[in-house]
C-alpha cells in the first residue's frame, strides 16, 4: 500500500531552488509596500484636507470683504435719511414746500450716486422725490398739492429741470398706503422695508425709511431712500470673484434679492410683486442658500 508523502515533503520541494535571500526579502518588500501605500494614502488625504482648508479660508475672506463693502453701501441710505432729519430739525427744510424738498434732494443725489431715489411723504398722503434712471437720466415725481391724489413722473436734467412727463397715474396715489411709509410708522424708527414694486414701473426696490416727528411727538412724515434690486446685482457683478464663483444676497425668508449672474433673481407676476418666484436657473440654488452659513 502506497502512502501519500507528508505535506512537509511538498513544501520542501516547493522551496527547493529558492534562495534564502529571496525568502527573507519577500516579507520585507511586502511590509515596505504596505507602509508606503498607507503613507501615500494619508498624504493624499491630508493634501485634500489642506486644500479644503485653504479654499474655505479663501471663501471666508472673500465673503467677509464683500459683506464689509455691502454694509458700507447699505449704510448710505440711512445716513441720508439721518441728514434730512437733522436738516428738518435745524429749519433748513420743512414739509410746507414740495419744491424746497425737491431742491434739497437734488443736492443729496449728486453727492450720493449709489442711491436711486430720495423722497418724502407727509401725513396727507402726498409725496415728492427725485431719482436717477441711469447715469445720465434723472427723474422727479410728486402728487398734486403735496397730498394724496394723482401721481406724476417726469424726466429731468441733472439739475432738476423737467424735460417731459414720463407717466401719470390717472388713479389715486396715497403715500400712507405704501410699504416704505407703513413700515416706518409701525416700527417708529429707521428701518428697511420689504421688497416691493414701484408705482407705474416694472421694477423692484427696497427702501430705507425714517419716520419724522415733532418735539411734541406728532408725526410729520416719512423720509425714504431707495435702492433698486438691479443696482445690488450690479454691485455683486462688479466685485472681482474667483473664476466660476457666484454671489447672492438673500432675504431671511430665502427670497433672492440680488445675484452676480446676469439672470434676474425674480420672475415678476404683476401687479403683486410679493408673489415673486426665483427664475429657473436660480431656483435650485435657493435651498442651498437658505442653509448656507456664508450666504450674504
Amino acid at each position: 500500500m502506497l502512502l501519500a508523502p507528508p505535506i512537509s515533503h511538498w513544501i520542501q520541494r516547493g522551496f527547493r531552488g529558492i534562495s534564502l535571500r529571496f525568502i527573507l526579502m519577500v516579507p520585507f518588500v511586502i511590509q515596505t509596500t504596505v507602509a508606503v501605500s498607507i503613507i501615500g494614502w494619508l498624504s493624499v488625504e491630508n493634501g485634500k484636507q489642506a486644500v479644503d482648508d485653504v479654499v474655505q479660508r479663501y471663501q471666508h475672506e472673500i465673503t467677509s470683504h464683500m459683506m464689509r463693502k455691502l454694509d458700507i453701501a447699505l449704510s448710505i441710505p440711512h445716513h441720508i435719511n439721518s441728514l434730512n432729519a437733522s436738516a428738518f430739525e435745524q429749519g433748513i427744510i420743512d414739509f410746507s414746500s414740495q419744491q424746497l424738498l425737491a431742491d434739497h434732494f437734488w443736492h443729496q443725489l449728486h453727492h450720493h450716486p449709489g442711491v436711486n431715489y430720495i423722497y418724502a411723504g407727509n401725513t396727507r398722503g402726498g409725496i415728492v422725490g427725485i431719482g436717477k434712471l441711469s447715469d445720465d437720466h434723472y427723474s422727479s415725481f410728486q402728487t398734486d398739492e403735496f397730498q394724496s391724489g394723482p401721481f406724476s413722473l417726469f424726466e429731468t436734467t441733472s439739475k432738476g429741470d423737467r424735460l417731459k412727463r414720463l407717466s401719470a397715474s390717472g388713479g389715486y396715489y396715497d403715500a400712507r398706503q405704501r410699504p416704505w411709509y407703513q413700515v416706518a410708522i409701525e416700527t417708529q424708527q429707521p428701518t428697511w422695508s420689504k421688497i416691493y414694486q414701484y408705482t407705474g414701473e416694472e421694477r423692484l426696490g427696497i427702501s430705507a425709511s425714517y419716520p419724522l416727528y415733532e418735539e411734541s411727538g406728532q408725526l410729520v412724515g416719512v423720509f425714504g431712500v431707495d435702492l433698486i434690486l438691479e443696482q445690488l446685482s450690479e454691485f455683486l457683478r462688479d466685485y472681482e470673484l474667483p473664476p466660476g464663483a457666484q454671489a447672492f444676497i438673500v432675504e431671511r425668508s430665502g427670497y433672492l434679492v440680488a445675484s452676480s449672474t446676469l439672470e434676474a433673481p425674480f420672475i415678476q407676476p404683476y401687479p403683486n410683486a410679493r408673489a415673486n418666484t426665483p427664475t429657473s436657473s436660480l431656483r435650485s440654488r435657493r435651498t442651498f442658500l437658505e442653509k448656507s452659513p456664508v450666504a450674504i
